[in-house]
């Protein structure tokens, strides 16, 4: 059952990495189609993450995950926030440190889900918050090659979370080392 979910995780992860790939060309050439359709963010997040947990256990990282239990209705494209979510996911995992925790907290106002990927790993430079999110472009710790990467993950999770009507950005954590990549979504209710 271990080796399965590794092996299902990795398939994610490359299947993640074509993905992005092909979307960037889709994209410059405003071909990229998008299938949104009622759907629950919270059950579209536990998927994510059984699928993304494997790698984080193989990495040394303890995955700890706090979401509300109530249903989080959207109209979204359930493939493309997959992959978002995957692409930030293993981003943190690249660049966290083994032994540490990783951290996925999920939030909600009436109107928005907000969903927090905290590495405890060194951190994004101020100065870098938002130029990493530029396509190809890696922060000037790792731009030597240290950790594998070619700077496009980031680049697309913020385009389709800005095609849903949303947000990502990375900000300093509060309370210690690393960085946290922050995803505001609109949900298709107002209820509190």
């Amino acid at each position: 059952r271990d080796y399965f979910a590794l092996l299902a995780g990795e398939t994610a992860r490359l299947s993640m990495l074509i993905d992005n790939v092909l979307d960037l060309g889709q994209i410059e050439r405003g071909e990229r189609a998008y299938t949104f359709a009622p759907l629950d963010l919270g059950e579209l997040l536990q998927r994510t993450l059984a699928l993304f947990a494997p790698l984080a256990g193989r990495a040394g990282l303890q995955l700890h995950v706090q979401r509300p239990d109530e249903p989080l209705p959207a109209d979204a494209d359930a493939a493309a926030l997959g992959q978002a979510l995957l692409a930030v996911l293993e981003n943190a995992r690249k660049y966290a440190v083994a032994d540490q925790r990783l951290d996925v907290t999920a939030t909600r106002d009436p109107q928005h889900l907000r969903i927090v990927v905290r590495d405890h790993g060194p951190g994004v430079p101020a100065a870098e918050c938002e130029a990493i999110f530029a396509r190809f472009v890696r922060g000037s710790r790792h731009r030597h090659g240290s950790v594998p990467g070619i700077g496009l993950g980031l680049h697309l999770a913020r385009r389709i979370a800005e095609r849903h009507g949303g947000s990502l950005h990375c900000e300093a954590p509060a309370d210690g080392p690393g960085a946290a990549f922050v995803f505001v979504l609109p949900l298709t209710t107002t209820r509190p």
